[in-house]
């Protein structure tokens, strides 16, 4: 099944970027960041898919919160640690209630990131301890997967880029690429979100196969999101049939798995995307 992210539409509230879905023929719409908070919110996603026959999943950063902030999970700030778990539950409650099964969050970092370095270069911070993190990250998902019994978790892989490679000494985000999973799942049973255009960027940070990690991570995620770049940034490009990105997922077995678009550009890019994933899956 293909969903599409309402972060591909550009929408102050989420009414209208799911709307604007809707109207293009979309019925499988991942809630996502880029809209604002208002009242209404909740109730506008529950009566619309009362009076259609979409299906929602929640991202991450969604339903967004009154004052923003950048979630993490590993921070050993409490403050952001608290915000971000009380921001998590929210986010499952309206799963619960949209009746959405699965709900994907980001990898914790060692550092915490301010809102407008999010997906840009950030600047340098002394890194938190990273046995530390990922042992708060860790036990923050536990309590997390102890709140719901409605929805799965998935833990997404996060994005190092070549601007963060140029600035950190040491790779400051955790689960980013196989060897990252590898370390969490010793001491965390958790479920993948594979971001594959996070991938491809922080394999060419780390100067490793893109095709060996993409084939190992695969293996194991049922849940996918789906973009392309030029392995320096997570650009959100439209999936092209001539890309190296179309011929690594057509050697894929994307059967019983969930996959969603996330591309930032107009809606012919993104149609011819997901009529090429169509093809594949």
């Amino acid at each position: 099944m293909i969903y599409i992210s309402t972060s591909c539409v550009k929408a102050k509230t989420i009414k209208e970027a799911v709307n604007t879905l809707l109207s293009k023929g979309f019925k499988n719409i991942e809630l996502s960041g880029g809209t604002e908070y208002y009242p209404d919110l909740e109730n506008d996603l529950y009566i619309i898919k009362q009076n259609t026959n979409v299906n929602f999943l929640l991202h991450n950063y969604f339903p967004p919160p009154k004052s923003h902030f950048v979630l993490n999970l590993a921070s050993l700030n409490d403050e952001i640690y608290d915000k971000s778990i009380e921001q998590y539950k929210r986010a499952l409650d309206l799963s619960n209630r949209l009746d959405s099964k699965k709900f994907g969050l980001h990898a914790g970092f060692l550092i915490d990131p301010r809102i407008n370095e999010l997906g840009k270069s950030i600047n340098n911070q002394i890194m938190y301890d990273r046995s530390k993190s990922i042992d708060r990250f860790c036990s923050g998902v536990e309590l997390l997967s102890s709140y719901t019994s409605e929805t799965e978790i998935y833990v997404e892989n996060n994005v190092f880029s070549d601007a963060n490679k140029k600035i950190f000494q040491s790779n400051p985000f955790l689960f980013t690429d196989y060897e990252g999973y590898k370390e969490l799942s010793k001491n965390l049973e958790f479920k993948v979100l594979l971001d594959v255009a996070h991938l491809k960027v922080s394999c060419k940070s780390l100067s490793i196969s893109f095709i060996d990690e993409l084939n190992k991570l695969a293996s194991i995620a049922d849940y996918i999101h789906i973009s392309d770049n030029d392995a320096l940034s997570d650009s959100n490009q439209y999936l092209s049939k001539e890309s190296q990105m179309y011929e690594a997922l057509s050697n894929i077995n994307f059967d019983e798995k969930i996959l969603t678009l996330e591309i930032y550009e107009n809606f012919e890019k993104i149609i011819k995307s997901y009529d090429l994933l169509s093809k594949t899956n």
